[in-house]
């Protein structure tokens, strides 16, 4: 749309002719000579609203914690904000205009703006509210999904239907204050994530704000207004914003902002410049090959009990490592605090996902997220008909006695996520509430540790207590003191296990492993909860092995969830299988620490991270084509993004990092790796 056209539309002169009758049809209003003050009509109040939207954005950055990249970046950010949605307004102006030219006529509209935004939303939508639906009707999805679709549609009729009948001033400040709110609301709704739901309601925000203008007389200066804007600037800021890239650092910052709605779009059509084919380093190079035939490695035997092993691995939700490792909450924590300064305490524990999902099923297979297949079952996507062994399969071939007790029902053999358990108990949650609490679990723990003998046992359990939606009703203001609140309950069934073990007599053959699932957002990035993103307060977990003659030891080598694997196989003296994408802890008790070679990465919603030489941290968003490299060595925090740095190294580090996930992702014909929330 040309600068001259974009005036026309707006303006109240020739552009009537243009729009048909001033305000077209949709008014159902005959505009003669003899009125000097015409209505807005739908194109210019499209226009009003789209400044209201760029306003509102402008605000909500400037609230926003400052950027790492300083002014310059915090500028530019503002100007594409601005000129990408101003280019958004002026492409559904036209739209509208179009619309009018063709003379739909009132009903019309109504039907044609509510059947495209309900087509529109289907594609649109289906990824995120893929879990709602899965969960409100699991065996019909897909009626959900439509019925997302109708309410889209409908809700976008009604905007136009308002927009062509006459409304009380009250009415029309509700609906432009509605609108408002909807533009607003989009900051802190669902945040980081689920940039569709952000589109639509930034689109209905717009939708509200032209019904409530449309009908409203020109303003008596409106000539002087149109004569005075820089059309022409305003219409080629729109262009520059649209068609040129604006670097990484400002990308990423627009990205972080739920409001900016354009730029994921723009971003997912934007391919990732970083096209250098490094050099595999020799000592990683078996790891960037396949790894399907590779031969099994041997038990080290690095621990020797007096007896058949009795392996307990303890997994609490959504629980950081500064949380425990820093000591500052040890008043919440007895038994963790002191399972730490008394056992093998990992300083660098990471999760191959940010989601427990991810995690445990990397855990369980000893293989990342896109080398499983994943397919649809019981209304959502899981690893039910992937042909990976899982290790507890081994283990239970071995006569090693294995039980699950999981506060989650897809947190059983069925799902795929775990699988190979001789026994899963699963006690139903008590109604309103999503997973079952920590005493139920430990009880029926202490009931499988009861029914040990003599032999080798394998147990398991996650405790869901901690979880963002297991919280809301703990004690405490903050996210972060629920949390703790939460984590209180938890560590008291643990040191209740502690007990049931030694009571048992079971202790000088019980090896304890307690870890989590993935790291928790407490207003970091302005994220809260989990599975956003794959920083390290998201990856970054606790991780204690405490053997029969407990060696208090810190452990500052990167480690990863997925070595839990490898690590209990070797407890039970059991080799593991070369395609395991981990290596065995077992080894750190020893004087001699081993030198792990394999790289630690993590995947989740079509973003992968890789830690390279330990210290190079990769991140790849798939979606929206971005990069990122961080030093933790010189960067802790991660705030210091090399590539957009043009760092000389940052290059090769992705490269590599690209090289690692094209070798080790499932190729099956017709298979795409899906994603996954």
């Amino acid at each position: 749309m040309n600068a001259g056209l974009l005036s026309d539309l707006a303006s109240g002169g020739g552009s009537w002719q243009f729009l048909g009758s001033h305000v077209g049809v949709w008014e159902s209003v005959t505009v003669t000579h003899a009125v000097k003050r015409p209505p807005l009509g739908p194109v210019r109040a499209l226009v009003v609203a789209t400044t209201a939207l760029v306003l509102v954005n402008a605000v909500a950055i400037g609230l926003q914690s400052p950027s790492a990249g300083g002014a310059a970046v915090r500028a530019l950010r503002h100007l594409f904000d601005a000129g990408q949605h101003l280019a958004l307004g002026l492409l559904l102006a036209a739209v509208v205009a179009a619309l009018q030219r063709v003379g739909l006529g009132r009903r019309g509209a109504v039907i044609a703006v509510g059947v495209a935004a309900a087509s529109l939303s289907i594609p649109v939508l289906t990824s995120d509210v893929s879990n709602f639906a899965w969960r409100v009707a699991p065996s019909f999805p897909k009626v959900v999904h439509g019925a997302v679709g109708v309410g889209v549609g409908a809700s976008f009729s009604a905007a136009v239907w308002l927009g062509t009948v006459p409304q009380k001033p009250l009415l029309r400040a509700a609906l432009a204050i509605l609108g408002l709110g909807a533009l607003a609301a989009n900051h802190v709704l669902l945040p980081a994530d689920y940039a569709g739901v952000h589109l639509f309601v930034t689109l209905m925000g717009i939708a509200v704000i032209t019904a409530a203008l449309s009908r409203v007389a020109l303003p008596r200066g409106w000539p002087v207004v149109v004569r005075v804007t820089p059309w022409a600037l305003a219409s080629s800021l729109a262009a520059f914003c649209v068609g040129v890239w604006p670097g990484t650092p400002v990308v990423m910052e627009l990205l972080r902002s739920d409001g900016s709605v354009v730029m994921p779009l723009l971003a997912r059509a934007h391919a990732a410049r970083t096209r250098t084919e490094a050099p595999i380093p020799v000592h990683s190079r078996a790891w960037f090959q396949p790894r399907a035939s590779a031969p099994p490695v041997p038990p080290s035997r690095a621990v020797r009990l007096p007896g058949p092993p009795v392996v307990l691995l303890l997994s609490i939700d959504g629980l950081r490592a500064d949380v425990v490792l820093e000591g500052k909450h040890d008043a919440y924590m007895p038994f963790l605090a002191k399972l730490r300064d008394g056992a093998l305490a990992f300083d660098h524990a990471r999760t191959p996902g940010a989601q427990t999902v991810y995690t445990m099923s990397s855990l369980f297979s000893c293989v990342y997220f896109s080398q499983l297949y994943w397919s649809k079952h019981r209304g959502n996507i899981w690893p039910a008909a992937d042909e990976t062994p899982r290790f507890p399969e081994f283990l239970t071939r071995a006569r090693v006695r294995t039980f699950n007790v999981t506060p989650a029902p897809w947190l059983v053999n069925d799902i795929g996520v775990v699988r190979g358990f001789a026994e899963e108990v699963h006690t139903p949650p008590p109604r309103g509430t999503k997973y079952t609490p920590a005493a139920t679990i430990t009880d029926e723990f202490i009931a499988q540790l009861s029914k040990l003998g003599d032999g080798p046992a394998f147990g398991f359990t996650h405790y869901l207590d901690t979880h963002d939606g297991m919280r809301r009703g703990a004690p405490g203001d903050s996210a972060l003191e629920k949390h703790l609140s939460q984590l209180k309950v938890v560590d008291g069934e643990l040191a209740r296990i502690d007990a049931a073990v030694r009571a048992r007599g079971l202790s000088d053959r019980t090896v304890l492993i307690v870890t989590s699932d993935h790291g928790e957002g407490f207003g970091q990035r302005g994220v809260k909860g989990h599975s956003a993103h794959l920083y390290d307060e998201l990856l970054r977990v606790p991780l204690f092995v405490r053997t029969p003659t407990p060696t208090a030891k810190r452990v500052s080598t990167p480690v990863s969830v997925i070595d839990l694997g490898p690590t209990i196989l070797d407890l039970f003296g059991l080799p593991t299988p070369g395609r395991c994408m981990g290596e065995t802890l077992a080894r750190f008790t020893s004087k001699e620490p081993p030198k792990l070679t394999r790289p630690i990465a993590a995947e989740g919603r079509q973003k992968k991270m890789l830690l390279l030489q330990d210290r190079y941290k990769v991140i790849l968003d798939d979606r929206v084509n971005t990069e990122e490299v961080y030093d933790l060595a010189s960067d802790p925090k991660e705030e210091r993004n090399l590539i957009a740095h043009d760092e000389v190294n940052a290059a090769s580090w992705v490269s590599l990092a690209r090289q690692f996930f094209d070798v080790h992702t499932l190729k099956r014909d017709g298979y795409v790796v899906p994603f996954r929330r």
